[in-house]
């Protein structure tokens, strides 16, 4: 007969060895948490921190079933484990390699017959039928939790309780356990500590817990009587009046959720029972159906932990809130079913219980959410194949399959997980738990089936190099067969292609032999890949040449001996002015040399003025050259500069690309240069703006009495050209020029233009370079050119090395560089030349050109200059196969078909093959859905346009053959890395015509010889070729911008500390690998949740380098990821916030202006501003096939993260920007002028801080305010920032917003440029911005603005630091924030679901929203 109060005494005994047992740490006493149903859930025993963030990420816990567990057991243990998995943010997989002494979970009866645990040593048989216990108790001093009754049902009964109600007593919204204690304690006088729940038993289909037991240990027995006195009053008094006399809303001791409160009392060996009834049972209320019920219609195994498969995301914030199906287990070999519960519960936010269910369970399957049947034996999975909705292969043994099936149970997909026997079984879950959505090997940068998936769309569709060489196939098999019927005597076969593979001729070859009976062919294969496209000829003269630059002091001298000397009288005043753009050097020994000639032929020295002027940026020349030298001579103490106001060039009233204070813009930075060289005050030397159609320049000087000691005009040698000579209708600017002016007494004896270096070479490149790429793109499109052919050209390169000034002018980054001004019209002259050749064709700008690379060099000897052009281009406008033929008499003709980027449905992975004993998946299954069954292609193009039909129509025949001839290409060895990934067997295709999946209405094809996957990236790799490092030097160096190579070692330097993962995210366009780093608390568990790390901290991603020559950026995130791994103050900054470092987005521009700085450093190198194609990285970002591979890069670690705040730091010119050719002031964008602003540095700023504004996030705003005061806050807390911003931000008022603040514009906070923005946004779903597109989210995403192209030395360090300081508020913001999680729940119909979810931005203490 079971002995209740001897289990009790040993109950009440393990309650008292646990609370009272204590550990050593350190130098303090830490006493372990009671294993009892109160703190089951808490940190410490089961649920562990073992990285000290206060994040539970190990569950420390074994499953004991029977030998041959039953489908209900193993249900119940899956439910359980489901729970343990949802609780933490990592887990040890599987769950059976757990340390032998962790706690265990016992499951029905013989879980405890296997543990040594007989039922009446818990008093299960005091249980009747339906009933279930839920325990905790020590065996051979391991602690057990025990979850088991007489029959399946209640063992079931008391798993879900355990799973889905505890620590709450039942109501997820209600009390919890702890609760009960405290209300114990209260009412019976006993510090809580004392107090204990160890025990619940529960009904199958009850409304509430039966029985939940209490312990209380009293230190005597006086004590207990006086506690059992208060709890037989209070149960008399609700015996006789059901009812609490003190507070009828809040009964003592009385809960909905549990029938009875069984109170043990303890003291020295006497055990007292008392049950207490509730006063009421919980308000009947009508319960919801099951959530996540609804079909899964994009269910793939690609997608089984993600919302669109086994997850929903009830709340639109893209985390898995939801768990949409329902495990299934039937029959033998099912174990493995508990760790995949365990790594659903893991992977979710929301937990629905039960998740596991055996079929006696299960009436309506259609009822119910997603199923995944589970077993070899399982009735559900025979209904399926009687009801015709599956046909299951014969497996051999050993051998498993993952299976959708869709649609299965009404319109509700199914999840099948069989093996040809149990072993078979067993992998197939084990790859469905452990290693899906991977092939095999995990990793950020390993193959996922979503990889094959999108690799196989871009092959089938023409988008990879290996799917145009399939494509090409099947187009010349098509062409053949048209030809087939006539008799040729010759064929030239051509094929267009983007980096096609050596050989891929000779098989075009064989494939036209085949088809073809011709006995002259000839055959080609051309690249499409602009770094493999050829010189391009037009009208017989290749574009590009080799030339000499005439040198303007030639010109000049030609003038000045012609013109001038044969004029000179010994009795007569001469007077030479010149403007030449040369270095200082250069006309000092003009102007000794002009005087010196002079002289020889005849004129007096003291009658001959010369003076030689630089003719870029003339008014400073002047005042510095010519004015400078005679204030210095002079007692001046105030000097006014009086500039006027610029409007449009005659007889072109309508040019918009004119800046209003030009002129101003071309003195910079004049005041400081003479404040410093004349010893005045700043504020001594003055602007003025003056009315259009006054003297350009005037300067006026006064001594300190107010007295007028010089006044000088000055004029600029200006004429006007053409932007563009090719469109001489489009625009019309204003160039500066050289000029020469001569008199002798009062003759005008020369007043001629000379042509600057730089002009000649502008009139070179725009009368015949680009006509010619004008003429070579109309040629190539006949007279159409699309943008979706882009890119339009290979490369252009131009070389260019004139005499030219070349240096700094000690203010700050300031310098004198017309040549860098020249490379900033090559490049954006370039890019704009093809938007507006697009627009003239009447058709779309014509972006993503081709690859524009300015490579000049400034010299100082006034020798002619060079310059050598080269460009390359394409012999098809678009991939293609072309035939030219003649047959017999003479006939000749032409064919072409494209290859076209073909709108192609995301293929799906519906089955997986996998055997036991073999790594990965041994076949896998995918069904593209396609237009139509046959090629109509015929047809098709008589009742529609060719390009229309090429884009949008594939067929299964086609599609199929496509397939095939990727085979027959890796045979031939040939793009044998094309869909061949490690751990991959066959991949099957089948291509299905209709929307409903039937394999009379599919054609398959299979890949299975021939492949060789290509390297998994290795971190390792990125250390070769790099220096040794020294130990004790920083990781990261702040001396020279970092390249790709550089920045990619550093992450591998990093990837050795336990916080870092380093991966590869993508690539780029020209091949170049794109890494980033993820820093967080090191993780000990095999599996770890994204969702569960995103919601447990906050995250924040900095994204670098996304225009490459603002190269600061990358520099201070790596010095942030630095800090964060080496520096201990900010190590444990990971604790409460995840880091994402990107250091370079734009990987082909940094490396270009990284090569292009090794000879001009202190030049901006725009060419390496924009991507590989001179359109921006980001540009494509949000869309589906992005022209640059790497546009969706960002994207993808927002996605993979759902960050708080997602950073964008950027950077822009460190000293003016000039282009010579645009009306001086940079930055000219479609002959926008309002973008002028950029023209000049102006320290630091954020250009745009935006932020929401919208009623639905009402916590927003405030945030993104709060963000704002911190950054302002650390920027001024670095000295040299600071000062660099005061005197930038002055220098920029005076040159920009005091005199134009229509085009230059300030807005401070807090003594820092911010440009706020007007108004808040509203979250939009189709914003760019990732803030707006999913403020549920991301609460506030920025961008920065340092004067670092191009930054080196101690200037690097300078906006280096603050960049860092920027990263280190953001940083901070979220550390600081007041970050929880809040857990939810809520009742559907036979279950419980409960959630997790952390408000973004924190909610305030006390905020009821």
């Amino acid at each position: 007969m079971y002995c209740w109060w001897r289990q009790l005494v040993r109950t009440a005994a393990l309650f008292v060895v646990v609370v009272a047992s204590t550990v050593r740490t350190g130098a303090q006493s830490v006493e372990l948490p009671a294993l009892t149903l109160t703190s089951i859930f808490d940190q410490g025993v089961i649920f562990q921190d073992r990285n000290a963030d206060s994040v539970t990420d190990f569950v420390n816990v074994r499953f004991v079933l029977g030998d041959s567990p039953s489908a209900s057991d193993v249900s119940a243990a899956a439910n359980v484990a489901a729970r343990l998995g949802f609780e933490s943010m990592a887990i040890g997989l599987p769950l059976a390699d757990a340390n032998p002494d962790s706690p265990v979970v016992a499951i029905g009866t013989a879980g405890m017959a296997r543990l040594g645990l007989s039922p009446s040593a818990i008093g299960l048989n005091e249980l009747a039928m339906g009933e279930g216990l839920v325990t905790v108790t020590r065996v051979r001093e391991v602690l057990a939790i025990v979850l088991a009754g007489p029959d399946d049902a209640g063992t079931r009964a008391a798993a879900e309780l355990f799973a889905g109600r505890l620590p709450k007593v039942w109501d997820p919204k209600g009390a919890a356990l702890a609760d009960v204690v405290d209300a114990a304690g209260t009412f019976l006088d006993v510090p809580v500590g004392r107090i204990a729940v160890p025990n619940a038993r529960v009904t199958a289909g009850g409304a509430g817990i039966d029985r939940l037991g209490v312990i209380v240990r009293f230190d005597a027995v006086d004590a207990l009587r006086q506690a059992e006195d208060s709890l037989n009053e209070l149960l008399t008094s609700r015996a006789t009046n059901n009812v609490e006399p003190e507070s009828d809303d809040d009964p003592t001791l009385s809960y909905p959720g549990a029938l009875m409160l069984q109170f043990n009392l303890v003291a020295e060996g006497v055990v007292v029972s008392i049950d207490l009834p509730r006063v009421r049972g919980p308000d009947p209320k009508p319960l919801s159906s099951r959530p996540g019920a609804a079909a899964k219609r994009s269910l793939d195994l690609s997608s089984v932990y993600g919302i669109d498969g086994f997850f929903g995301d009830s709340n639109s914030d893209l985390i898995p809130d939801r768990t949409d199906i329902v495990l299934v287990p039937s029959g033998g070999g099912i174990m493995r079913t508990i760790d995949l519960a365990a790594r659903l519960g893991l992977e979710t936010t929301g937990l629905s219980v039960p998740l596991a269910l055996p079929t006696e369970a299960i009436e309506k399957p259609e009822s119910l959410p997603t199923p995944v049947l589970i077993g070899m034996d399982h009735p559900l999975i025979d209904a399926l194949i009687e009801d015709g909705k599956v046909e299951l292969p014969d497996l051999m043994p050993g051998q498993g399959l993952v299976q959708v099936v869709r649609p299965a149970f009404g319109s509700k997909s199914a999840v099948i997980v069989t093996g040809g026997d149990a072993s078979g079984l067993d992998r197939a879950i084990l790859q469905l738990t452990e290693r899906l959505p991977h092939i095999w090997e995990r990793g950020k940068d390993r193959t996922t089936i979503d990889t094959v998936e999108d690799d196989a769309r871009n092959l089938l569709s023409g988008r990879s190099p290996a799917g145009q060489a399939v494509t090409a196939l099947y187009k010349l098999e098509q062409l053949a067969t048209e030809l087939s019927d006539r008799s040729l005597t010759s064929a030239e076969v051509t094929v267009f292609v983007e980096k096609p593979e050596q050989g891929l001729e000779v098989l075009v070859r064989r494939t036209v032999e085949a088809s073809l009976a011709v006995s002259d062919l000839d055959v080609t294969v051309e690249s499409l890949d602009v770094q493999e496209a050829r010189p391009v000829e037009v009208d017989g003269v290749v574009i590009g040449d080799e030339i000499e630059i005439p040198s303007e002091v030639d010109e000049f001298w030609e003038h000045f001996r012609n013109k001038v000397i044969p004029t000179v009288m010994w009795d007569e005043p001469i007077t030479v002015t010149a403007r030449l753009s040369e270095p200082p050097m250069m006309r000092s020994r003009i102007e000794q040399q002009v005087i010196q000639e002079l002289v020889d032929a005849g004129a007096t020295l003291s009658e001959v003025s010369v003076s030689i002027l630089s003719a870029y940026k003339q008014g400073y020349s002047w005042l510095y050259d010519a004015v400078r030298p005679r204030l210095a001579t002079l007692p001046v103490d105030r000097v006014v500069i009086r500039f006027a106001e610029i409007g449009p060039p005659p007889g072109w009233r309508q040019q918009a690309m004119y800046t209003p204070t030009r002129w101003l813009l071309e003195l910079h930075p004049i005041d400081e240069v003479l404040a410093r060289e004349l010893d005045l005050a700043l504020d001594k030397i003055t602007f003025e703006k003056m009315p259009i159609g006054s003297p350009t320049y005037e300067v006026i000087a006064w001594d300190a009495r107010g007295r007028e000691r010089l006044r000088q005009v000055f004029e600029p040698a200006v004429v006007v050209r053409s932007y563009f000579d090719q469109f001489p209708d489009y625009e019309k600017v204003r160039v500066t020029t050289g000029w020469l002016d001569a008199r002798v007494g009062d003759r005008e004896v020369a007043n001629t233009r000379i042509i600057t270096d730089p002009e000649r070479f502008w009139d070179y490149f725009q009368g015949t370079t680009l006509p010619a790429i004008y003429d070579y793109v109309m040629e190539l499109s006949e007279g159409k050119p699309r943008a979706a052919d882009a890119p339009h050209f290979g490369e252009l390169t131009v070389a260019v090395t004139l005499s030219e000034p070349d240096y700094q002018l000690g203010i700050d980054q300031e310098q004198i560089a017309p040549m860098e001004a020249l490379h900033e019209e090559i490049y954006f002259g370039t890019l704009h030349f093809f938007d507006v050749l697009g627009r003239y064709a009447r058709g779309q700008a014509l972006n993503y050109p081709g690859r524009v690379i300015p490579i000049v060099q400034a010299k100082s000897d006034g020798t002619p200059g060079t310059a050598t052009i080269s460009f390359t281009g394409f012999g098809s406008p678009r991939p293609a196969v072309v035939v030219s033929y003649q047959e017999e008499g003479g006939l000749a003709g032409h064919l072409r078909r494209d290859i076209p980027r073909v709108a192609l449905e995301q293929p799906v992975t519906l089955a997986a093959y996998v055997r036991d004993g073999q790594d990965g998946i041994e076949r896998l299954d995918l069904r593209v859905k396609v237009d139509s069954e046959h090629d109509e292609w015929t047809e098709l193009v008589k009742r529609t346009r060719v390009e229309r039909v090429d884009e949008q129509i594939m067929s299964a025949t086609q599609l199929i053959s496509l397939v095939g001839n990727l085979e027959r290409l890796r045979e031939a060895g040939l793009y044998r890395d094309a869909l061949a990934y490690h751990g991959l067997g066959e991949i099957r295709v089948a291509a299905g015509w209709e929307h409903e999946i039937d394999i009379e209405t599919q054609l398959t094809a299979s890949l299975i010889r021939g492949s060789r996957p290509a390297p998994f990236p290795d971190v390792r790799s990125l250390l070769s070729g790099a220096p040794t490092r020294d130990p004790d030097a920083p990781i990261v160096q702040w001396e020279t911008p970092i390249p790709p190579p550089e920045a990619n070692a550093v992450l591998a330097v990093m990837a050795e500390y336990p916080e870092a993962t380093t991966y590869r995210v993508g690539g780029s366009y020209l091949g170049k690998d794109v890494w980033a780093m993820d820093l967080m608390s090191p993780i000990e568990a095999s599996h770890w949740s994204h969702a569960k790390a995103t919601t447990f901290k906050p995250t924040v991603i900095y994204s670098a380098r996304q225009h490459a020559n603002e190269v600061s950026s990358t520099s201070h995130v790596l010095k942030l990821a630095e800090l964060l791994l080496t520096d201990e103050a900010f190590n444990s900054r990971l604790n409460k916030v995840n880091v994402i470092i990107h250091p370079i987005t734009n990987a082909d521009g940094a490396q270009l202006a990284y090569d292009l700085s090794r000879s001009t450093p202190n030049h901006m190198l725009h060419a390496g501003y924009l991507g590989a194609l001179g359109v921006d990285v980001a540009s494509g970002q949000w869309n589906s096939d992005p022209l640059y591979p790497e546009s969706t890069i960002r994207v993808d670690l927002w996605r993979s993260w759902l960050p708080d705040i997602f950073l964008n730091p950027h950077g822009y010119p460190s000293h003016e920007w000039v282009q010579l050719f645009s009306e001086y002031a940079g930055w000219v964008r479609n002959r926008v002028t309002q973008s002028r602003g950029w023209w000049g540095m102006r320290g630091w700023f954020i250009p745009g801080f935006s932020y929401l504004d919208d009623p639905r996030y009402p916590r927003h705003k405030e945030a993104a305010f709060a963000i704002r005061d911190l950054i302002t806050e650390y920027i001024n807390a670095a000295p040299d920032v600071r000062a660099l911003n005061e005197r930038a931000y002055a220098r920029y008022a005076r040159y920009g917003f005091d005199h134009d603040n229509e085009n230059f514009k300030l807005d401070f906070s807090d003594d820092v440029l911010i440009y706020t923005a007007l108004k808040g946004s509203r979250a939009s779903a189709g914003s760019r911005s990732f803030m707006a597109r999913n403020p549920r989210v991301t609460i506030w995403s920025g961008s920065t603005e340092a004067p670092d192209e191009t930054a080196h030395g101690a200037w690097m360090d300078l906006v280096a630091t603050a960049g860092l300081q920027w990263d280190k508020a953001i940083l901070q913001y979220l550390a600081d924030g007041k970050h929880e999680v809040e857990r939810d729940g809520s009742e559907f119909f036979e279950g419980v679901r409960l959630t997790m979810h952390r408000p973004r931005p924190p909610k305030e203490k006390n905020n009821e929203e």
